[in-house]
């Protein structure tokens, strides 16, 4: 067989064996944002835009205060605890421009929902001297009979603590006070920083709910007073009406195709505070084009937003 025949049979016979040779290029698949690497604990702030005042809310619902103080991670936790059996069911935010953190638990026969957020009623726009935080308890009785649960309001600080029964307050700190709308009846354990304060019993009728609140002023000169849970509930409305309306924060600055992350954005936004605008702007620069593909543990100017702030 002349050469130039040969030649041409063994091409023909390598385009037709060639694995991939004749096939169309595939376009690799979209890819999408997950979260399989989120951690398994995390920390939100609920405190104003530029606040001093640094409130945490942990997984579990706790208010976190004075971190690395008293030889450990956060010398304060404050938390209540109803009954022995509540399970952990979730944690989310009103939404992620409102730090607004919800948690649900559930125990037999009881739903409970606690709802942290801060007080923005003194201060629409300027930074308060002193503010409060407010975790507010809905339990409803999911139970054919009427039951009635024991509260207790749970200290635990490695911080100078006081209590007394007259004054209805606890001081830590020697500043920073901690009170509830249901009345304190008096110290029942004290062991390694934590105190457990009997909280006065709740009756909840079968298929019917009640609400009170747990208050913790930061030591200023903010509101610092009890008040009924309806003025509560209006605290909570001028909440979300303040970090929708009236917080200045730069939303806007950064915009991504996926909502989800635009979400996650917006939540980063609102702890940088109003001062935080060059930081996103710096952001925004490095994303003019739209944002995809999945980001796992990636090092993208965007990843650390994934994170369930």
């Amino acid at each position: 067989m002349p050469k130039s025949k040969l030649f041409l049979v063994i091409t023909v016979l390598f385009f037709i064996t060639c694995p991939g040779c004749n096939k169309q290029a595939v376009s690799p698949p979209k890819n999408t944002f997950e979260f399989q690497f989120s951690p398994p604990e995390w920390q939100t702030a609920i405190c104003l835009p530029d606040d001093p005042y640094k409130t945490l809310v942990d997984r579990s619902g706790e208010l976190l205060y004075h971190y690395s103080q008293g030889g450990r991670e956060f010398g304060t936790r404050i938390s209540v605890q109803f009954t022995e059996d509540a399970r952990w069911i979730r944690q989310d935010l009103y939404s992620p421009r409102v730090p607004i953190v919800n948690t649900f638990w559930q125990a037999d026969g009881l739903e409970i929902i606690e709802e942290a957020f801060a007080v923005t009623d003194a201060a629409p726009v300027d930074l308060p001297a002193g503010r409060d935080d407010i975790l507010l308890y809905r339990l409803k009785n999911t139970g054919t009979k009427e039951r009635t649960f024991n509260p207790e309001l749970i200290v635990n600080t490695a911080l100078s603590f006081n209590y007394k029964t007259d004054i209805q307050r606890v001081t830590i700190n020697e500043k920073e006070t901690v009170g509830s709308s249901l009345k304190m009846t008096g110290l029942s354990e004290a062991a390694d920083g934590i105190r457990r304060i009997r909280l006065e019993p709740l009756s909840i009728p079968s298929g019917k709910s009640v609400a009170f609140y747990v208050q913790y002023n930061n030591g200023g000169s903010g509101i610092n007073t009890l008040k009924s849970n309806d003025a509560i509930q209006l605290s909570y409305k001028n909440a979300v009406d303040f970090w929708e309306k009236k917080s200045q924060l730069p939303f806007n600055c950064v915009e991504v195709p996926d909502p989800i992350i635009q979400g996650s954005l917006s939540r980063r936004c609102a702890t940088f505070g109003r001062q935080g605008k060059l930081k996103m702007d710096c952001l925004h620069s490095r994303l003019a084009q739209p944002v995809t593909g999945a980001c796992g543990l990636s090092t993208e100017p965007f990843c650390w937003s994934l994170l369930p702030w």
